[in-house]
């Protein structure tokens, strides 16, 4: 019933730490998240190596949703997201119109 959220950038700075901590924090049953996705690093590399449940799309990502390029790069984000397993989350959903997008783009949670 317990979720914790670690912002990409907290995850990059300090990652043999809290890659340590992530591993023990699960074992206990806690889900994770990466929260601000997009908006760091955003390498991919370290999507294969941190053991989290959630990917919780940045609220940047949201306010473009009317132009076609930002769509497509945010249903990207929700693809390769669910490709490694992860559940995805748009955060600062605001208009019906992103809503209506972002379920149609099988977005697991919308927070408005």
């Amino acid at each position: 019933m317990l979720e914790l959220e670690f912002t990409e950038s907290a995850l990059i700075r300090r990652r043999a730490r809290v890659l340590e901590q992530l591993v023990e924090i699960k074992a206990v049953g806690v889900t994770c998240a990466i929260d601000d996705f997009g908006t760091g690093y955003s390498s991919f590399s370290y999507l294969q190596n941190i053991p989290a449940d959630v990917i919780k799309i940045d609220r940047t990502f949201m306010s473009g949703l009317d132009r076609e390029r930002d769509r497509r790069l945010v249903r990207a984000m929700i693809t390769m997201a669910h490709e490694l397993n992860y559940r995805v989350v748009a955060e600062s959903v605001e208009t019906q119109e992103a809503y209506e997008f972002l379920a149609e783009s099988a977005c697991d949670e919308i927070q408005g």
